[in-house]
């Protein structure tokens, strides 16, 4: 099936709301720009950043396109909440978290933005700008969940998703992890792996490389200074992890970036 034309993001408004996609397609008009999905299956919040085009495995319910000048403005509102402006923040490189409950809230808002949209009633982008804002803080709080299996062990993954992103630059270690969880390491890796999706570990590279690339947009430092700055003592580990999660070098990731 060859993927339609790409989407175009009003200026004034640069948000898009896709129901029962299997293709994300790239953006024209407002660039860098998100795109959020649900994965059923797995219970997993996608965000994919700046939008490709790309082909799902499976159809997901909706996909959530958002520009970046939008998520500065939700940023900029939400002064005071440093924890859901970091996640806002984070939105801007491509990441996976889990979804726990509050999936159907989350769906009758996508409904009700997806109709302001199209229907355009009076005032209609103040209210869409509402809706998107009660849309990412309820995807926040539905981040925000325990081991529901365990819950003598019970681990606040908001505590630990918080604390990597204020210490992501350091040297983190699963032990030390673990204690600050109150649980074993093997435990905790297990827990994080099969409520997250992805290794304990390859999450912290995520988050470094997301950081690296607000870094390669927002400074003039050089790709080592850069590296450095996210955690990498090795030039060469941050380039070949770089370049797995964002297939590109960050050289040509700054200067696409730039154009």
């Amino acid at each position: 099936m060859p993927a339609g034309p790409p989407l175009y993001l009003d200026p004034t408004l640069p948000v898009c709301v896709r129901l029962n996609a299997s293709i994300v397609q790239a953006v024209a008009g407002t660039q860098p720009a998100t795109v959020l999905m649900i994965r059923p299956e797995r219970s997993q919040l996608i965000w994919i950043a700046p939008a490709e085009e790309r082909r799902l495995e499976h159809r997901v319910p909706w996909l959530l396109t958002i520009g970046q000048r939008l998520l500065d403005q939700v940023i900029v509102a939400a002064y005071g909440e440093s924890r859901f402006s970091r996640f806002v923040e984070s939105l801007s490189s491509s990441g996976v978290a889990p979804i726990g409950p509050g999936e159907p809230e989350l769906e009758g808002w996508i409904d009700a933005l997806r109709n302001e949209i199209e229907e355009r009633p009076a005032a209609y982008r103040v209210r869409a700008r509402s809706l998107l804002t009660d849309i990412l803080l309820a995807t926040y709080r539905a981040t925000m969940i325990s081991d529901p299996d365990d819950p003598r062990a019970a681990i606040a993954f908001s505590d630990l998703i918080d604390f990597i992103d204020l210490h992501y630059h350091e040297t983190l270690h699963l032990d030390g992890l673990a204690k600050m969880m109150q649980t074993s390491p093997t435990h905790l890796s297990r827990v994080f792996r099969r409520q997250v999706g992805i290794p304990l570990f390859e999450y912290i590279n995520q988050v470094r490389i997301r950081q690296a690339c607000l870094l390669l947009r927002r400074t003039g430092a050089t790709i080592t200074e850069v590296a450095i700055e996210v955690g990498y003592n090795n030039i060469s580990h941050f380039n070949r992890s770089f370049r797995k999660l964002m297939h590109c070098s960050p050289r040509d990731y700054r200067r696409e970036a730039g154009s």
